[in-house]
């Protein structure tokens, strides 16, 4: 407290010492949150970085896996069609086959049906792969999405832009009054 025997000139210089001292703790905390940010900022990009490579290489693994099913079903299309047309081609009654004929279209009518029916579970094999893939790639998106929304937010945070000032006019009557908000 000043009273009506303080030394003025030494209280100001004690002032000062302590303003130099605050002002150079302000800076050392400021230097220290701005390390800290970028520190933040470096791990979010990291995070983001390994978020995007794990969406490509799903992307990546989910494109051949739907390559991979549309050749499934091209097999298994043709696996159908040639029992079909092998179905069309049993001999006729009125031809009189022989036992031996019947037995050769029979074992291919088998050989053909288990042609099929592996084609088909191909088919199912490469469809759920395909599915899991794209679930995976679902989550792998948004996980990615909100790693980039924090990287955006972190560099924000570091680099601040100015935002555009907002001007809105009134008019209310003869005079038009604008008002400007800056920050």
């Amino acid at each position: 407290m000043i009273g009506p025997t303080s030394n003025l000139d030494s209280e100001q210089a004690r002032l000062d010492g302590e303003r130099a001292a605050l002002n150079l703790r302000q800076a050392e905390l400021a230097n220290e949150r701005h390390r800290r940010l970028e520190d933040a900022h470096i791990a979010a990009v990291a995070k983001a970085r390994g978020a995007k490579d794990e969406l490509e290489r799903i992307e990546r693994d989910k494109a051949e896996a739907q390559r991979a099913f549309i050749v499934a079903q091209g097999v298994l299309e043709n696996a159908r069609n040639s029992r079909h047309w092998h179905a069309e081609s049993k001999p006729a009654s009125h031809t009189y086959p022989t036992p031996v004929e019947l037995a050769e279209w029979q074992q291919r009518d088998l050989e053909l049906q288990a042609a099929v029916d592996e084609a088909q579970r191909r088919c199912r094999e490469a469809w759920n792969l395909y599915q899991g893939l794209r679930v995976q790639w679902l989550a792998a998106r948004e996980t990615f999405q909100a790693a980039a929304d924090a990287e955006a937010a972190a560099r924000a945070v570091l680099n601040p832009q100015p935002r555009n000032p907002i001007t809105l006019t009134i008019r209310d009557g003869h005079t038009p009054v604008s008002l400007v908000r800056t920050a």
